[in-house]
């Protein structure tokens, strides 16, 4: 939900990652020395003490994180420096990271091109990447290194597991000053209505992420990435306290589109939605999505969907608005079936759409 005196979420949004230092002068002081931290001496831990696991969590977790620096061109056809951001290493050669760090823009929204990506590894390594596929809607982006052996590959998690109150690790590389850990824990699931992403379905999250963070990797006490750091909400751009990240389970579809088709493809069922909110009987309070258009011949229209439909659930999870079950259906496989619970005058009905797929040029 918005806040009324609050910098537009896409304005915040762009605060992190590659807008970082499209300018911001606040960065010209900083300059990354890559030399990898020594190794860490874990606590004598009391009984209850949990400072043990989160040194050996963060020591773990920050081998696979790295730093995304973004030369873009000049105004005499040469490069500069366009921004920092960081990512996370989740294949042999490949790095996730943010659609808004690798496709930075200037202030009115207009998209600066980018001359090289240079990408920042734990042990020192500095290597050229260049953009595998990226998607706006979701803010995501693969990078794929192009000389790079031995790399620690990141555990991806489940973010479906979430729990609030869970502890969490954000590692990534705030105001480019180094690699950086910050704890906190799950503040709120599927948080949606910010207005940075086309689909959204956030982890929020009360760990400090600051401008540079974006693309780094939200991470569980076992040492499992579950999100990817993406946006704050607050005055001024700085970090209130709200911290908001793609859970991995959308990144891992993405991931494996990109391993298996060289595309990114995206679930679709191919209707038209709008958020309402029950006003009375056992639903009062509750959100839900209501179908405006099903396209035709989609899979939406193959299941039997129709406009006025009210969908309540999608997968046996509650729905929260239409930029939650958009973030779901985007998270989905091409060709997995999923059960919809919807309302169609005053009789439920359940109803089985299996997904379709739509490519993303980003």
């Amino acid at each position: 939900m918005r806040e009324i005196g609050f910098h537009p979420p896409r304005l915040v949004g762009a605060v992190l990652g590659a807008a970082v230092a499209m300018g911001a002068g606040v960065l010209i002081g900083y300059r990354y020395a890559p030399t990898p931290p020594p190794p860490p001496v874990l606590p004598s831990a009391t009984p209850g003490d949990p400072s043990a696991r989160f040194v050996a969590t963060a020591d773990a977790a920050a081998r696979s994180v790295v730093h995304v620096k973004i030369f873009v061109q000049d105004n005499w056809g040469g490069a500069r420096d366009g921004g920092l951001g960081s990512g996370v290493i989740v294949g042999p050669t490949t790095v996730l990271t943010n659609h808004h760090v690798v496709r930075p823009v200037d202030q009115a929204e207009r998209p600066v091109p980018v001359k090289r990506i240079e990408v920042h590894l734990y042990d020192g390594r500095k290597v050229d990447a260049r953009v595998k596929g990226a998607d706006p809607d979701t803010d995501l982006a693969v990078l794929e290194l192009t000389d790079a052996k031995d790399l620690p590959v990141a555990v991806l998690g489940d973010s479906d597991a979430l729990c609030v109150g869970q502890w969490l690790l954000a590692i990534g590389n705030p105001f480019g000053i180094g690699r950086t850990v910050t704890a906190g824990i799950v503040s709120a699931r599927g948080r949606t209505g910010v207005g940075i992403n086309h689909a959204e379905d956030f982890v929020q999250t009360d760990a400090a992420i600051n401008p540079g963070n974006s693309g780094g990797p939200l991470v569980d006490l076992d040492g499992k990435v579950v999100g990817i750091c993406s946006a704050i909400i607050g005055k001024n751009g700085r970090f209130q306290g709200i911290g908001l990240a793609i859970p991995i389970n959308i990144a891992k579809s993405i991931i494996k589109s990109l391993d298996e088709t060289g595309q990114i493809y995206r679930g679709y069922i191919g209707i038209h939605i709008e958020t309402v909110e029950f006003t009375e009987g056992p639903r009062a309070g509750q959100q839900a999505v209501r179908v405006a258009r099903v396209e035709p011949d989609s899979p939406a229209a193959q299941a039997g969907l129709l406009p006025l439909d009210v969908i309540v659930s999608y997968g046996g999870q509650p729905v929260h608005g239409h930029q939650h079950l958009l973030g779901r259906i985007a998270a989905g496989d091409p060709g997995q079936q999923v059960a919809l619970e919807i309302l169609r005058g005053r009789e439920t009905r359940v109803v089985h759409v299996t997904l379709g797929k739509r490519a993303i040029s980003g």
